[in-house]
């Protein structure tokens, strides 16, 4: 069947016209909850037309009503018969009814109706839409956006990017559309500079010149037509896999950096990129490019944990390498210009690079060895193609960072979630590399049961001299919750953990103990610190102390589901968890494993606490898990055993 043409419009006047090629015999509007009926007025020549007053009482006032556009016996006016255009004349497709607004409006079964007190989505006009170009010039960022409409023209786009699982956005201004082409698609450029995108979504934009950003960006867009109100929600923006520029997108960002874009598509194909900030001595390096032909003698090993620290096994095992095996293996530690913890590394500063650096670029593509204690993606200089595909042509040694006991990790580190994280998982104990193999899907061999490099330190100091020594002084170290990792200040302070360990903090309980308290939050929970106030407690930040030293330094330890508590134990000190304000999606059951008591009320840990305050040992029976489940090596070789796997490769 051959469809009729059909207009439809308002006009300034107050008039609800419909054009057809061919009559609409009874023409007519039926309210939805009201039933009222009006028929519309022909006015000769297909054409028919309602005025504002007949429409007075069809549609129910002060709720979201509807009403059918019918004709002949019951027949509904919609693209089973009609191909509509909502164009063919200047108007607003609504109109004034009393104090009311009554829009017109395509429905997505294809029905003409009305609607009244809900503007109608602007979705229904659309057909597909998506990005068919990715680039960027001096300017900055351009996407070229392809939108193909139905019913009628529209107007203009804006672009919107959301930094994921925030409330960070960013909005462009609106871009005008093209004029339909032939084939019924409108296009349009979307420009924007870096500079007002990362002002917009950081409070602190020049962090991103030296750390590591961790975010992901999706892109959103939405359209507008002129003249029409219309409820335009934000659409995720696809694109196809031939849209995808081969390489990253470099645009000048400020004096001395640029910022590189890699683009990428989700699993359902919508768009989303990664960031970096790249100093313009690491731009002149990728418009070279050189082969990097000249081998090193020795394989060359580059040793990471988060991007700006260095004390953690990463700082452990880079310390050994160059103590005992510079003959076998050439080492560099990466780390951030501007950490803290640079001066950890004051006696090795010829073997020191700096992100992003251009010996940053040139080592990692020469690099043999990748040895990280966190997740593997921070070793890389920036996102770009050839570069993840140098990450998983490298051996990549984890290193880990805590033994894996009572927090479920699998979603960061398990090969499901990233099959090119590592190439061998090393592990404390055959109940943790079983653990490893069963949990986060790695074969028996991609697991070394090595123990950590940092333990060889940590073991010399065991011993309950000095642990006595430390007996006044408590330290409270809960693990994060990655829920609330991107919370406000305000919003982290409505929540049960930082409520909770306040409490527990400044409990008259807890001060009649008498002991010196330290509270240190974990490195994602950081920028909370200074959101904790107790009396007589330090808070401690990173920048201050690291861990290591810190857990030598104190006498009694308390902590939730965190790794740290097995270190702590290792010592012959007594650790006690306080498993307040769980977050169930990667907490586990693990008391069998845990070297000290766990508990879910406060005044159970302050009773806990008050038998370890004279004699601060760990024990039998958390030595015995130790022992047995949880580190297996009494020696101070751990360093040696991690070499061994290295040079198996």
């Amino acid at each position: 069947m051959v469809k009729q043409n059909l207009d439809a419009y308002t006009t300034a006047d107050g008039l609800l016209v419909i054009k057809a090629t061919t009559p609409l015999p009874n023409i007519r509007v039926i309210g939805k909850k009201t039933a009222k009926t009006v028929s519309f007025t022909d006015c000769g020549a297909n054409r028919y037309q309602l005025t504002a007053a007949e429409l007075d009482g069809v549609l129910e006032v002060g709720i979201k009503d509807r009403a059918d556009i019918l004709f002949g016996e019951a027949e509904p006016v919609s693209t089973d018969d009609f191909t509509f255009c909502l164009d063919a004349h200047p108007n607003a497709l609504a109109v004034k009814v009393g104090d009311d607004l009554v829009s017109l409006y395509v429905a997505f079964d294809g029905k003409l109706r009305l609607i009244h007190s809900l503007l109608p989505s602007i979705k229904t006009y659309l057909t597909s839409w998506q990005a068919t170009t990715l680039g960027g010039d001096s300017d900055g960022l351009r996407i070229g956006v392809e939108v193909t409409p139905r019913y009628l023209a529209l107007s203009s786009v804006q672009l919107q990017v959301r930094v994921r699982d925030t409330d960070r956005v960013y909005e462009s201004t609106a871009f005008p559309l093209s004029e339909l082409t032939a084939s019924g698609n409108q296009t349009a450029e979307i420009c924007f500079s870096p500079e007002s995108l990362f002002s917009t979504l950081f409070d602190k934009p020049d962090q991103l010149d030296n750390t590591y950003d961790t975010s992901l960006y999706d892109v959103f867009i939405r359209f507008s037509k002129e003249g029409v109100a219309l409820a335009r929600p934000w659409l995720r923006l696809s694109a196809q896999e031939a849209a995808l520029p081969t390489e990253t997108t470099i645009v000048p960002y400020k004096p001395g950096f640029s910022a590189s874009f890699y683009w990428y598509l989700t699993l359902y194909g919508n768009l989303s990129f990664r960031e970096t900030v790249i100093p313009e001595e690491a731009v002149s390096y990728l418009q070279q490019m050189p082969q990097e032909t000249a081998a090193s003698q020795r394989p060359i090993v580059l040793v990471c944990e988060y991007p700006e620290k260095a004390q953690d096994n990463g700082l452990a095992f880079f310390k050994y390498l160059q103590k005992h095996e510079q003959k076998n293996f050439e080492s560099y530690y990466l780390i951030s210009r501007d950490s803290p913890d640079l001066k950890n590394l004051a006696d090795y500063r010829a073997n020191v690079v700096f992100y992003r650096s251009k010996e940053h670029f040139s080592l990692f593509r020469r690099a043999q060895f990748l040895c990280h204690s966190h997740s593997s993606i921070f070793a890389l200089p920036m996102w770009r193609n050839d570069f993840l595909t140098e990450k998983t042509q490298m051996h990549k040694i984890f290193l880990q960072h805590g033994i894996t006991a009572a927090k479920n990790v699998s979603w960061v580190y398990g090969k499901t979630a990233d099959p090119n994280f590592t190439d061998m998982f090393l592990v404390c104990s055959e109940r943790e590399r079983q653990l490893v193999i069963d949990e986060m899907g790695y074969l028996p061999n991609e697991v070394a049961i090595t123990g950590f490099a940092r333990f060889d330190k940590l073991l010399r100091h065991r011993g309950r001299l000095s642990a006595f020594r430390y007996r006044n002084s408590l330290l409270v170290m809960p693990t994060w919750r990655q829920k609330l990792v991107k919370l406000s200040d305000t919003d982290f302070m409505q929540t049960d953990f930082y409520q909770q360990l306040s409490h527990f903090l400044a409990s008259k309980e807890l001060a009649a103990l008498d002991f010196t308290v330290d509270l240190y939050l974990h490195h994602n929970f950081q920028k909370f610190s200074h959101l904790f106030h107790a009396p007589n407690v330090r808070v401690i930040s990173e920048d201050e102390a690291d861990v290591q030293q810190l857990l030598l330094t104190h006498g009694t330890l308390v902590t939730d589901y965190s790794s740290v508590g097995i270190d702590f134990a290792l010592l012959g000190r007594p650790v006690v968890y306080y498993q307040f304000a769980p977050e169930n999606d990667h907490l586990k059951t693990g008391e069998l494993y845990l070297p000290g008591p766990a508990y879910a009320e406060e005044s159970q840990v302050i009773d806990y606490l008050a038998t370890k305050r004279r004699r601060n040992v760990l024990d039998d029976q958390y030595r015995t898990i130790v022992e047995k489940s949880l580190y297996e090596f009494r020696d101070t070789k751990a360093c040696k055993r991690i070499v061994d796997v290295m040079k198996a490769f």
